[in-house]
């Protein structure tokens, strides 16, 4: 049987990147964040993958896909990295699935108390502050007081205090991240206690910044495998995601023929062209119409046409290629397929690529 669409996770280059990103930060633990369904990766997956790694906690972005991975049996910590609303049913079944809730408001610190108390379990939750992204987070000037404050409450237990870098990826910014970093080793040297796990780093912390390793780090997109191109030499990671799909029509048509919606594309010559069995209902990005390439047997094709929701078009006049070929669509080995080259053509990031791949495109893990 042949998929349209496939999503190829490298099991055995995830065990690799795991495993590099733990030497560096030896003998730290490692918290890696598997929101939006792990970056595209697969959650139930990739989380149980994770799980045999030995990472730490799992981060997520909402109740609910912190309760998917831990129905599904996994059984390491989870932390939600966002303040979930005050509702006492999300409140209650996180508390007894041993989800880790963030805090940055006494109203919902006093709320998650109140709840714990009611069942008699105590909740986990870690303090978010706000030293630079001006997203959620409570402020570094009353840091400590809402952090002695919340681990004093009764049936609550503080596991961690953590902040997010605004700019760690950009070598300009370097004083801010710097100044970020500070923030917290002060409010950690302030508050003493050596039981709450302080988390500072992300990704381009981890590459970047050692002195903000502190307790724990968080990796995101460098643990699926992307990173700055210039430290491949230094580190074998590389990215774990192949997105494929393959041909399923082929014809020759004479020169002025126009292909797809609304006709964008006239041909100039005589041309064989491929149909391909994916489109942007797959989370492909239609903006690549006319622009983009494929790969077909390791020979580049142009894409013709408009991206439509289920199939394209490619130009195959000058390659070999036949019915039913695989055809490559997200692959680092050709500059052409590499997603951050396409992401930057795009005027967009990796992230926003891997995340649209959609729940339609079946996940293959090959070990």
């Amino acid at each position: 049987m042949i998929d349209r669409v496939i999503a190829e996770i490298d099991v055995n280059q995830l065990k690799t990147n795991i495993d590099t990103i733990k030497s560096l930060i030896a003998p730290r633990p490692l918290f890696v964040t598997v929101k939006a369904n792990a970056y595209g990766h697969g959650i139930i997956k990739i989380s149980k993958q994770y799980e045999k790694l030995g990472v730490d906690t799992l981060c997520v972005a909402s109740f609910y896909e912190g309760l998917e991975i831990r129905d599904k049996g996994v059984k390491t910590n989870i932390l939600i990295l966002a303040p979930v609303p005050t509702c006492k049913d999300i409140i209650k079944e996180g508390i007894k699935k041993n989800i880790s809730f963030t805090v940055c408001s006494y109203e919902l610190s006093d709320f998650i108390s109140e709840v714990a108390k009611d069942i008699g379990k105590e909740a986990l939750v870690h303090v978010k502050v706000d030293t630079g992204m001006s997203r959620v987070g409570v402020m570094p000037s009353e840091a400590f007081e809402f952090i002695n404050y919340t681990k004093n409450l009764p049936f609550v237990k503080c596991v961690g205090v953590f902040t997010h870098l605004a700019a760690a990826d950009d070598i300009n910014e370097e004083n801010f991240t710097e100044g970020q970093i500070e923030i917290m080793k002060d409010l950690k040297e302030k508050i003493g206690d050596e039981s709450i796990i302080f988390h500072v780093a992300n990704s381009a912390g981890i590459l970047y910044y050692p002195e903000a390793y502190f307790d724990a780090v968080r990796g995101g997109l460098v643990v699926y495998g992307y990173m700055d191109k210039s430290l491949r030499e230094k580190y074998p990671i590389r990215p774990v995601l192949t997105f494929k799909s393959h041909i399923i029509h082929i014809k020759t048509i004479e020169s002025g023929v126009t292909i797809g919606y609304n006709r964008t594309f006239v041909t100039d010559r005589k041309t064989r062209v491929a149909t391909v069995s994916c489109g942007y209902g797959d989370g492909y990005p239609r903006a690549l119409s006319n622009k983009g390439y494929v790969y077909v047997n390791g020979q580049r094709a142009k894409i013709i046409g408009r991206i439509c929701m289920d199939i394209f078009m490619i130009d195959v006049t000058d390659i070999k290629a036949e019915l039913f070929d695989d055809v490559t669509l997200y692959d680092w080995h050709y500059e052409e397929t590499d997603i951050e080259n396409i992401a930057g053509e795009l005027g967009t990031i990796s992230y926003e690529l891997l995340t649209q791949i959609s729940a339609r495109v079946k996940r293959v893990y090959k070990e």
